[in-house]
Parts: C-alpha cells; structure tokens; sequence
C-alpha cells in the first residue's frame, strides 16, 4: 500500500520491487554480511515460500499480495535480489525452489547458487 498505510491503494510494481529488493539486502546483510555474528552460518536460503497454490488452475497462489501487486514476476526478482546480495563467500549456496507441474506433482530443484541468472 503507497506509504504502508492499508486504507490506500496498492503501490506500483516498480515500488514492490524496491521494497522487495530492500528487504531482501536488508535480511541478508544482517544474517550473512561480514559484520553480521551470524556470517559463515549459513548454506541455503528460503528465497520464496508457497508461491504455488495447489487447487488454482495455473497453480499459482492469487492471493498472495506479491502476485496480486506483481504478478508472477516477483519469484523471478526475488532470485535476482537474493543472488545479488548474498555473502560471496558462500560456497555451496543453494536455493529451493518449489514447482507444481500439472497441480498433482510437487517437486523440489535444488540448484547451486552460481548457476542462477
């Protein structure tokens, strides 16, 4: 919502994207920056979580404020913030992601982190 205020209209979607990258730079610098007491803890990272709606026809979860304000878009922006703010001294980072093909098999990719985008 324009100013975070509920009782407005929804943002553009080059404003969702802004908020999308900086919290996505915000959450990884604070977890893995080289200041961060967590640094070297991690190996993976949840990027996006129940995108995918199980009963919808296309599968994908309508609902969801990222879809309604970005459309399908925003699990692609999601992984291009996530790749460039991730620590790079991460060696085995990997990221799941979660496909429904067809609604009835769900299926998890594991994909090394250098070889997204």
């Amino acid at each position: 919502h324009e100013d975070y205020d509920a009782s407005k209209d929804y943002v553009s979607k080059e404003e969702m994207n802004k908020r999308l990258e900086w919290y996505i730079a915000t959450v990884l610098e604070h977890f893995t920056g080289e200041e961060s007491p967590y640094h070297g803890m991690f190996y993976g990272w949840d990027v996006v979580n129940e995108a995918m709606e199980e009963e919808e026809p296309d599968c994908w979860r309508k609902r969801s404020l990222w879809y309604q304000t970005v459309g399908t878009d925003f699990v692609l922006y999601a992984f291009r913030f996530a790749r460039k703010y991730a620590d790079k001294n991460v060696n085995q980072m990997v990221l799941f992601i979660l496909f429904l093909l067809s609604c009835s098999l769900l299926y998890y990719i594991y994909i090394h982190f250098s070889n997204i985008f």
